[in-house]
């Protein structure tokens, strides 16, 4: 089984660091719970992902597929959002930075896989509040909103 760990960061946009090279991902939700989410990445490719219940930790599979089946099937839900994810290595870490779009225009979270859910991080100077536990910020929540959550 995969398994995921992961914390999730507001970011000081003030702070932020100088961001290149990002990549368009338009995402939709074909299932809330479990979550089935199914991925287009600009002139790439696609990949939908099953995960299981939890926030810091939970079950995780990713799926390559072609992206022409991506958009066919993102068109089978409304729930989508629209991020620009950038890479962001510190530490030997790497920490993926999602400017949100649409409905989301303004929304920065961070992001950094861990390997045990107690392993220590060292937070650069642009993270913000963690929203880890709070589900508003879920992205299959946020998929479902009209508004940044406050």
């Amino acid at each position: 089984m995969g398994t995921e760990i992961e914390r999730k960061f507001l970011i000081d946009v003030d702070r932020r660091p100088l961001l290149i090279g990002g990549t368009l991902i338009k995402q939709g939700y074909l299932s809330t719970e479990p979550v089935v989410r199914v991925r287009s990445y600009f002139l790439l490719n696609g990949q939908i992902t099953i995960k299981g219940p939890g926030k810091l930790e939970r079950a995780e599979f990713n799926y390559e597929i072609p992206q022409a089946e991506a958009i066919e099937m993102m068109a089978l839900t409304p729930l989508i959002i629209v991020k620009t994810r950038y890479v962001f290595p510190i530490d030997g870490k790497m920490w993926e930075i999602d400017q949100f779009h649409e409905k989301l225009e303004g929304l920065w979270l961070a992001e950094i896989e861990l390997s045990s859910k107690t392993e220590y991080i060292v937070k650069p100077m642009w993270i913000g509040k963690e929203v880890t536990e709070d589900p508003r910020y879920a992205n299959v929540n946020l998929a479902q909103t009209q508004t940044i959550p406050v």
